[in-house]
């Protein structure tokens, strides 16, 4: 595992989108934790979608910061249910609105399995690999 702290803040944002409490209280209520200045779900889109290749093509992120087809499967998942979002409402709306609708379940649904499969894997394992910002990841997977 090459990036260890972009698996961290993958499991962090899988994490946030498997728990709609959490949600409302970051998100709608704005209640954020000690050392965190925003937390929203455009943070977490920007890194599914634009600053990794999790929307396009995650097995590219295998041995980066992800273990194996079965991780990149599961993240796959999370990325159509928020799609099916956007298909069905825009990209323009508010979190509270899109945290509001009945296609929501299905991203809380995939975040979960996706959370649960990624964390358990992780179980025992103290990882020693170096990080990068997420938004730097695509020139180390380049050429893959």
């Amino acid at each position: 595992m090459r990036y260890p702290n972009m698996r961290n803040e993958l499991l962090e944002h899988l994490r946030t989108l498997a728990d709609v409490e959490l949600q409302q209280s970051r998100w709608v209520q704005k209640k954020l934790p000690p050392g965190i200045q925003l937390d929203d779900l455009d943070c977490i889109i920007h890194f599914l979608f634009d600053d990794t290749p999790q929307a396009e093509d995650p097995e590219r992120a295998i041995d980066y910061f992800l273990k194996d087809k079965a991780e990149a499967l599961a993240v796959t998942e999370v990325v159509a249910a928020i799609n099916k979002v956007f298909d069905a409402y825009g990209t323009e709306k508010k979190d509270e609105e899109f945290i509001s609708t009945p296609e929501w379940s299905y991203v809380v649904g995939a975040a979960q399995r996706a959370y649960e499969a990624i964390n358990r894997a992780d179980e025992g394992c103290v990882s020693t690999g170096r990080s990068i910002p997420s938004r730097q990841i695509e020139k180390h997977l380049e050429g893959r």
